[in-house]
């Protein structure tokens, strides 16, 4: 009966010293763990939004490009975008991005008839397919580009393209999860038929070598969703996120500051592969102090990493 006692009293001592010392949590959160190594322990939901923009890189309907550049980055801001793929933006459009949300975002990505960042660039018309992402959120675990030509390693002009068209790639990782994604983003050619199809090609092998990670592949594809390179390209590893998602909308992305005449021309996509879920599709089609912020509307794509990824 004393042995007895004596357990049951160095229990109480137990269960009063050990609160003491580490805390009511330790006991909470080891009751919490058994639970969950009973139920099946689930990782957090991993969501970001992703944005497509043509920026339009010249003067746009008579709006002055510092108007449209603080429109864009709002656009951004106001969508809380993780990772953005912008198309035509030229060495001075890089510059104005980057002085107003470079606080919030870091690039990468080189011009597609320099092959440089857009600082060491000279050519005022060089075009930048860059992605900008959340710093505070994302690290570049690898990042690099190729030409949508014969000779991707080169500075090169693609099967008759009109222009010579880059593709820029970079893997982030989440700074708190560790969660990996890669964003694809690039700006097809508008001329050359023969370009846009080999380019589908290209995009499509490039996104197969991340076959164990999500990708999201962004662009100005320069055709329509009733075009035979938009059954190419969705037919294989990348669907569309307007078709996968349940919170969508049929809308033209391109409208040149006159809708009612571009209501059906959709050329700006924002793909995935399975390592991704597409919860909500969105054409933003909102103004900034009453002009548009381009001739594109920006797309947004909300997205879940797909467990297991």
């Amino acid at each position: 009966m004393k042995k007895f006692i004596k357990i049951i009293a160095l229990i109480l001592v137990f269960a009063l010293v050990l609160p003491l010392t580490y805390g009511t949590g330790f006991l909470i959160g080891t009751i919490q763990n058994k639970n969950n190594e009973e139920n099946g322990y689930k990782k957090p939901v991993e969501k970001l939004n992703v944005m497509t923009l043509n920026i339009c890189s010249w003067s746009f309907d008579g709006k002055d490009l510092e108007t449209r550049a603080d429109g864009i980055a709002e656009t951004i801001r106001e969508n809380k975008v993780d990772s953005i793929g912008i198309q035509e933006a030229t060495p001075y459009w890089m510059n104005e991005l980057v002085n107003r949300i470079g606080d919030e975002y870091a690039y990468i990505g080189v011009g597609g008839n320099s092959g440089k960042d857009y600082k060491e660039s000279d050519d005022p018309e060089d075009e930048f397919t860059a992605i900008f992402y959340l710093k505070s959120k994302f690290t570049v675990v690898d990042s690099s580009y190729f030409w949508l030509s014969k000779t991707p390693d080169e500075i090169s002009y693609g099967w008759g393209s009109a222009y010579r068209r880059i593709c820029n790639w970079v893997i982030l990782e989440n700074k708190y999860t560790n969660t990996q994604f890669v964003h694809i983003n690039t700006h097809f050619d508008n001329a050359s038929s023969e370009a846009r199809r080999n380019s589908i090609g290209m995009i499509l092998n490039k996104v197969k070598e991340f076959k164990d990670l999500p990708v999201v592949f962004t662009g100005d594809l320069n055709f329509i969703e009733k075009s035979l390179g938009y059954k190419d390209i969705t037919a294989d590893v990348l669907k569309d996120t307007k078709v996968l998602a349940k919170d969508t909308m049929n809308s033209a992305t391109f409208h040149n500051a006159d809708p009612n005449a571009f209501k059906d021309i959709v050329l700006d996509y924002i793909l995935i592969n399975d390592g991704f879920k597409a919860l909500k599709y969105e054409v933003v089609k909102e103004k900034y102090n009453k002009r548009y912020i381009s001739d594109h509307y920006a797309v947004v794509a909300n997205l879940q990493v797909v467990s297991g990824q």
